[in-house]
């Protein structure tokens, strides 16, 4: 099973995936004191980190991000929702990579990439 696809793409298999699920609400304090609270909406935000990655890979990774900017449709692997994956509308946070390399043979790859997906 793939872990992670953006508008049908599969994307690499991640090394990391931290899944998040915040309950937003309301809640105030009437006169009296006592705590009103009214729950809005579960949203999702998944960190996903990939440990090496081919130069290709992130810049196919990045094109199919930026390409549907500001929102896509995300599945992702979720053992926390009914049936072990989420399919949700998301944007992505920043996408962050660092320890360029370079073999004898002029390839690139890319350590340490991180992107957050926060549902919309």
């Amino acid at each position: 099973m793939t872990t992670l696809t953006i508008n049908g793409t599969a994307l690499p298999e991640p090394s990391k995936n931290q899944n998040n699920l915040y309950m937003i609400g309301d809640s105030k304090r009437n006169a009296a004191g006592t705590m009103n609270m009214q729950y809005i909406a579960n949203k999702h935000t998944y960190n996903v980190e990939w440990g090496t990655m081919a130069a290709t890979q992130l810049y196919s990774m990045i094109s199919l991000i930026k390409s549907s900017t500001p929102q896509f449709t995300a599945t992702i692997l979720d053992p926390g929702v009914s049936g072990g994956s989420y399919t949700g509308t998301f944007y992505a946070g920043d996408i962050s990579y660092e320890d360029v390399k370079i073999d004898a043979y002029g390839n690139v790859t890319f350590n340490s990439i991180k992107c957050d997906i926060i549902e919309c």
